[in-house]
């Protein structure tokens, strides 16, 4: 449950006593959209890495692969567009950094979609940049659902034979315990997918006078792009070493007026409490079976609980490459570095 609600910062989170700052937020859609951008298979964006071993010149973008994304003002070259940079002799906190960052990822991406008016609408469809359920977490949930059904009817099947008429006979104890098991792993898979990834609504904000005094005014025409120099950003010092990305003004002003606000659908608070329920369910199950338990049914239940505490943890501790799945990796393009090391993860 913890797990489930740990992207936010309301009362809700804070019942369950997790908390997650906006620097957190913003990082993860940098990292999470620059690895995207390498090997997601989709028709709104040409890959850098496609048939390349490095970050490849695609169009007018030939930018170097964005590194040091993560609280980029404690130390390092952190990488950012030149347009971002804080005021002469200024700097940014680690809040405002890590946005300037994620803000530097999507001009980058949207230099490298097709249709650049619909660079919105990629961001929340392709990006995860939105209220919704991830797209890698759409082919789960309709399954989870039906599956949920099945967990409630068995649960309550097993319910009715505890308290009328037996209809398992002697196997009633071991249908107990598969019944609260099932409920279980229902119940805890689909909380995780609930609070798989962040749940945020793109807001704007002003630009600050000594970001906009570095933009073309918009009161006019404007056709030509604009040529954006991205670069390693170290305390007040700015090295234009990570290449250049032209884009329309119009472009340019919207994605930099951007942040992110965390939001809770009702449909997000209708899954909490229909897969808590499933939890609470598997619980009364254990109280209830109590009486009609056997040693082996409860071998049983252990043998489950300790196979499936090894698989998550084989799950935690897998490659970064696990959280893009296979169906849906570009054909032909890899990650632009080798991910090694433990993964660190909400």
């Amino acid at each position: 449950m913890q797990r489930s609600v740990q992207w936010g910062n309301d009362r809700i989170a804070g019942a369950f006593g997790v908390n997650c700052a906006m620097a957190e937020v913003y990082a993860y859609f940098a990292c999470s959209i620059r690895n995207r951008l390498e090997v997601w298979d989709s028709p709104r964006f040409e890959s850098p890495m496609l048939g390349s071993s490095t970050w490849r010149q695609v169009g007018t973008c030939k930018v170097r692969r964005p590194t040091k994304l993560l609280d980029g003002s404690r130390g390092g070259q952190a990488f950012i567009c030149k347009i971002l940079l804080p005021e002469e002799g200024g700097q940014y906190g680690i809040e405002e950094q890590a946005r300037m960052q994620m803000l530097s990822v999507m001009l980058v991406a949207a230099g490298l979609m097709d249709r650049r008016e619909d660079f919105q609408l990629v961001m929340e469809e392709e990006f995860g940049v939105s209220s919704n359920l991830g797209i890698v977490f759409n082919h789960l949930y309709p399954a989870l659902r039906i599956f949920s059904l099945f967990a409630m009817a068995f649960a309550f099947t097993v319910c009715y034979s505890l308290l009328k008429t037996n209809l398992f006979g002697d196997r009633l104890a071991y249908a107990v315990q598969f019944s609260s098991l099932i409920a279980w792993a229902i119940g805890a898979t689909g909380l995780l997918m609930m609070g798989g990834n962040p749940r945020v609504t793109i807001i704007r904000k002003a630009l600050p006078n000594h970001i906009l005094a570095r933009l073309p005014s918009l009161d006019y025409n404007h056709k030509d792009d604009i040529e954006l120099e991205f670069g390693s950003f170290h305390g007040s010092i700015f090295t234009s070493d990570r290449g250049t990305c032209s884009l329309p003004p119009h472009v340019v002003h919207s994605i930099c007026q951007w942040d992110l606000e965390f939001t809770r659908s009702r449909t997000w608070l209708f899954g909490m409490v229909w897969f808590i329920m499933l939890l609470l369910l598997s619980v009364i199950l254990q109280v209830a079976g109590s009486s009609v338990s056997t040693l082996w049914s409860d071998i049983i239940g252990i043998v489950v609980l300790l196979v499936t505490s090894i698989l998550r943890g084989v799950g935690i501790s897998a490659p970064e490459e696990w959280q893009i799945p296979r169906w849906k990796r570009r054909v032909g393009a890899t990650y632009g570095a080798t991910l090694v090391g433990a993964v660190v993860a909400r």
